[in-house]
């Protein structure tokens, strides 16, 4: 097990836009609020196509991404990386040594 196995994925959530009617319609973009920022999904379209870019707070981290899941797994993919950053391996392994 590495200290990245005991992060917790990121939970998504569809956003909704006001119609201006007093009803209103989900987007199609995603948003997931982590300890270190926000992350979000956006649809975009193509020529001929939709694409899903990647933002975390406003600054876009990927783009292009041809399904959903691809975009959410390179934001999980940030996550990861932003926690373990700050994360001292040598104390986890005391932690589990030493419990």
């Amino acid at each position: 097990m590495t200290p990245a196995d005991l992060i917790k994925p990121l939970v998504w959530c569809d956003l909704e836009q006001d119609r201006g009617d007093g009803t209103s319609e989900v987007t199609g973009d995603l948003e997931a609020v982590s300890a270190f920022g926000v992350y979000s999904i956006r649809i975009g379209f193509g020529s001929d196509c939709y694409y899903w870019f990647v933002e975390f707070d406003r600054i876009e981290i990927g783009r292009n991404f041809e399904d959903l899941t691809y975009a959410q797994a390179a934001a999980q993919a940030h996550h990861v990386a932003a926690v373990t950053a700050y994360i001292d391996p040598d104390a986890i392994a005391k932690i589990w040594i030493d419990p």
